[in-house]
């Protein structure tokens, strides 16, 4: 038998969720899956992804480097904050 815990591990991000959090149409995010052959999760009519297949979409759209900026300034960020509250 699952427990709860389990089942929420296992929630799948629909097709439009990718979209909004990537800031990317749907459409592209689709065609982007498909080019990289990873499998989508058909339920209820709808597209879904599986949270393992996350990381893998997420550097698709976004560079290694890009990553490296975008960390680099929330730690100058929020470093600066914690100086400040300190």
């Amino acid at each position: 038998m699952t427990s709860v815990n389990q089942e929420k591990n296992k929630r799948d991000l629909s097709l439009s969720e990718l979209s909004r959090y990537l800031g990317v149409n749907k459409n592209r995010v689709l065609k982007k899956i498909r080019q990289e052959n990873i499998n989508l999760i058909e339920k209820e009519g709808s597209l879904f992804c599986s949270l393992q297949d996350l990381d893998k979409i997420v550097k698709i759209f976004i560079s290694p480097q890009k990553i490296a900026q975008i960390t680099k300034k929330m730690l100058d960020d929020y470093g600066s904050l914690f100086k400040r509250l300190s």
